[in-house]
Protein backbone atom coordinates (compact mmCIF):
# COMPACT_ATOMS: atom_id res chain seq x y z
CA UNK A 1 0.00 0.00 0.00
CA UNK A 2 2.90 2.72 1.03
CA UNK A 3 4.97 1.60 -1.47
CA UNK A 4 1.94 2.40 -3.77
CA UNK A 5 1.51 5.50 -2.43
CA UNK A 6 5.20 6.53 -2.90
CA UNK A 7 5.15 5.80 -7.23
CA UNK A 8 1.94 7.87 -7.42
CA UNK A 9 2.22 11.44 -8.25
CA UNK A 10 0.66 14.07 -5.31
CA UNK A 11 -1.39 17.33 -5.50
CA UNK A 12 -1.86 18.91 -2.51
CA UNK A 13 -4.18 21.94 -2.04
CA UNK A 14 -7.66 22.94 -1.32
CA UNK A 15 -10.50 21.49 -2.60
CA UNK A 16 -12.63 24.14 -4.61
CA UNK A 17 -15.26 22.18 -6.55
CA UNK A 18 -16.72 19.24 -6.66
CA UNK A 19 -19.91 17.38 -8.16
CA UNK A 20 -21.00 14.12 -8.57
CA UNK A 21 -21.95 12.22 -11.24
CA UNK A 22 -22.70 8.27 -11.63
CA UNK A 23 -19.77 7.48 -12.34
CA UNK A 24 -18.09 8.93 -9.02
CA UNK A 25 -16.88 12.30 -7.30
CA UNK A 26 -15.95 15.08 -9.38
CA UNK A 27 -12.75 16.87 -7.73
CA UNK A 28 -10.84 20.08 -8.47
CA UNK A 29 -8.16 21.86 -6.17
CA UNK A 30 -6.95 25.34 -5.92
CA UNK A 31 -3.39 23.71 -6.81
CA UNK A 32 -4.66 22.69 -9.83
CA UNK A 33 -3.87 19.37 -11.43
CA UNK A 34 -0.38 17.01 -11.48
CA UNK A 35 1.49 16.82 -14.59
CA UNK A 36 0.07 13.49 -15.27
CA UNK A 37 -3.26 14.91 -15.25
CA UNK A 38 -2.75 17.11 -18.35
CA UNK A 39 -5.62 16.44 -20.76
CA UNK A 40 -8.04 16.24 -17.85
CA UNK A 41 -11.18 18.37 -18.61
CA UNK A 42 -11.10 21.74 -17.00
CA UNK A 43 -9.23 20.43 -14.25
CA UNK A 44 -11.38 17.91 -13.05
CA UNK A 45 -10.00 14.87 -10.96
CA UNK A 46 -12.41 11.71 -10.56
CA UNK A 47 -12.66 9.11 -7.97
CA UNK A 48 -14.92 6.38 -8.81
CA UNK A 49 -18.11 5.94 -6.92
CA UNK A 50 -16.73 2.11 -5.60
CA UNK A 51 -14.32 4.18 -3.65
CA UNK A 52 -16.83 5.31 -0.83
CA UNK A 53 -13.59 5.94 1.89
CA UNK A 54 -11.45 8.30 -0.85
CA UNK A 55 -14.94 10.16 -1.68
CA UNK A 56 -15.86 10.78 2.07
CA UNK A 57 -12.24 11.71 2.46
CA UNK A 58 -12.91 14.46 -0.35
CA UNK A 59 -15.87 15.66 1.24
CA UNK A 60 -15.06 16.25 4.38
CA UNK A 61 -11.70 18.32 2.98
CA UNK A 62 -14.28 20.64 1.27
CA UNK A 63 -17.01 20.54 4.13
CA UNK A 64 -13.78 21.76 6.21
CA UNK A 65 -12.66 24.98 4.02
CA UNK A 66 -9.01 25.00 5.98
CA UNK A 67 -8.18 21.59 5.45
CA UNK A 68 -5.70 20.51 2.64
CA UNK A 69 -6.16 17.24 0.88
CA UNK A 70 -3.00 15.11 -0.74
CA UNK A 71 -4.07 13.08 -4.16
CA UNK A 72 -2.09 11.04 -5.75
CA UNK A 73 -2.74 10.16 -9.49
CA UNK A 74 -0.88 7.77 -11.48
CA UNK A 75 -1.70 9.34 -14.89
CA UNK A 76 -4.52 6.25 -15.33
CA UNK A 77 -7.93 7.78 -16.52
CA UNK A 78 -11.42 7.01 -16.00
CA UNK A 79 -14.33 8.46 -18.15
CA UNK A 80 -11.96 11.02 -19.59
CA UNK A 81 -10.89 12.30 -16.44
CA UNK A 82 -7.84 11.86 -13.92
CA UNK A 83 -8.26 8.90 -11.65
CA UNK A 84 -7.67 9.57 -8.17
CA UNK A 85 -5.86 6.66 -6.34
CA UNK A 86 -5.46 7.78 -2.98
CA UNK A 87 -6.78 10.41 -0.85
CA UNK A 88 -5.05 11.77 2.29
CA UNK A 89 -6.44 14.42 4.51
CA UNK A 90 -3.58 16.48 6.00
CA UNK A 91 -3.81 18.28 9.55
CA UNK A 92 -4.27 21.30 10.03
CA UNK A 93 -1.94 24.30 9.60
Amino acid sequence: LFEEWNRTIKQAGYVVNMTSMPEGLLVMLDAGIPDRCEGTPYGWMIIPEENKTMVAVAMMAYMQNDRKITLGVNGTFFGGYCLVGQAHLLPRD
